[in-house]
This record gives C-alpha cells, sequence and structure tokens, in this order.
C-alpha cells in the first residue's frame, strides 16, 4: 500500500505545475503554465492519446468503416463492387468531414495532406473507375488518390500484387548480401568458418 500510496503522488507531481516556452534560434518566449496534456518524449503521451482519441471509432462506425487505429494514426476501410465507388467515396468524404469537426472539437489538426485513399482492384478493373466517380475530399482538400501505402512496414499496392514491398525489401537487402559476398571471399578458403 506505502508504494502505491508514493506513486500515485509522484504521478500528480508529474502532470502538475508545469510550463512551456518555445525557443527558437536564440530567441525564447515567456513560460506558459499548462493545464492539459503530456510532457513531450513520456512514455505516458501515446497511451494518453489513444484514451483521448479512441471515441473516434464512434464517428468510423456511424460511416459503417472498418477500422485500425494507431498512436498517433487511423485507417478507415470500406468495400464494395466496382459499381459502388461513387457511394463510397461519398461516404468517405462525409467521414472525413465529421472527423474534421471531431478534431476541432477535441483541438487537434486534421492534416488532409497526409490522407491517402487506396482503391484495391483487380487489374480487369483498374482501368474502369473513372477519376470523377472516385474523388474524395477532406473540407476543401481533394485526397489524393495513391497506387500504393505503406502499413505497418508492408508496401501496398493497389492490385495486392507485392511488387512494391517485393523491390523495396530487395533494394534494402542488396549492400547487407553484396558486402558479405565481398568479405565471405576474403576470408579465403583456409578461414575456420563454413
Amino acid at each position: 500500500m506505502y508504494l502505491v500510496k508514493h506513486l500515485a503522488g509522484w504521478l500528480a507531481d508529474f502532470l502538475k505545475d508545469r510550463t512551456q516556452a518555445v525557443r527558437a534560434c536564440s530567441r525564447e518566449s515567456i513560460s506558459v503554465t499548462l493545464e492539459s496534456g503530456v510532457r513531450q518524449g513520456s512514455v505516458l503521451g501515446p497511451k494518453q492519446f489513444i484514451q483521448y482519441a479512441e471515441d473516434i471509432t464512434r464517428i468510423l462506425e456511424k460511416h459503417k468503416l472498418l477500422y485500425h487505429l494507431f498512436a498517433d494514426d487511423t485507417q478507415g476501410m470500406l468495400h464494395g463492387p466496382p459499381a459502388d465507388v461513387p457511394r463510397i467515396a461519398s461516404t468517405l468524404t462525409d467521414c472525413f468531414s465529421d472527423v474534421s469537426h471531431w478534431c476541432a472539437a477535441k483541438r487537434l489538426q486534421l492534416n488532409a495532406s497526409k490522407a491517402e485513399v487506396l482503391w484495391f482492384r483487380s487489374a480487369v478493373n483498374l482501368n474502369k473507375m473513372s477519376p470523377s466517380e472516385s474523388v474524395v475530399c477532406a473540407g476543401s482538400t481533394a485526397v489524393d488518390s495513391t497506387t500504393v501505402v505503406r502499413n505497418l512496414g508492408v508496401m501496398f499496392d493497389a492490385e495486392l500484387s507485392m511488387r512494391e514491398h517485393v523491390s523495396r525489401v530487395a533494394q534494402v537487402c542488396f549492400f547487407p548480401l553484396t558486402s558479405a559476398a565481398t568479405v565471405r571471399a576474403r576470408l579465403g578458403a583456409t578461414s575456420p568458418c563454413p
């Protein structure tokens, strides 16, 4: 019980009486007392942000999106046949609008320039989709439709071919493998290494 009592006191001290100033070059602003938030770099930051932002799921569920939430990133997904592209684009635009209002209420800023839309489709349907039907907007900004997105380190392309991911992995591995071959050649036949 002693440890719990002191741990709670330490945590309260950690979160109270905090100030913040901004430094640019050799100039510094006046200090301002912080009434909310967590220190940058704190291990509490990601967990508190998730608690702060997890009610975004209500918006995603309202628009019937499947979703994944990460520390500071949200992915929403809809599916349907090619004929549903205009409906899906409209739903995503409406969802972006609701998320934008939610961000404003939480004093967060939706960075529309980081938003991406990837339309998964077969090679057969690749050219059937009209660009005008598939426009998704975040406020007044059209969200770029891309052909490849990165998800947890894996590159996904519109056809799910994995070509882009394999190419990038091969690029990353090329130098270490050629270096290993060079080292192996220098070791010679008398090396104790098999």
